[in-house]
């Protein structure tokens, strides 16, 4: 019997995502089917933004007053 493909589009930078992953990998097995990742990155996404550079214009404004 062929294994039914399904197509998941993921942000590889989520970290919900990689719980995601994590979970449909132990499902493989169980429900017979093959997952097809598709890397698609958050269109909002500042990657200059990381550890101990300052926030910029996207991150200010998400931050509790």
């Amino acid at each position: 019997m062929t294994r039914i493909v399904i197509p998941i589009y993921f942000d590889y930078a989520s970290t919900l995502c990689y719980v995601a992953w994590r979970i449909v990998r132990e499902l493989e097995c169980e429900l017979e089917f093959e997952p097809l990742w598709k890397g698609v990155p958050h269109p909002l996404a500042n990657h200059a933004s990381e550890p101990g550079n300052p926030l910029g214009v996207i991150e200010r404004p998400k931050l509790p007053r």
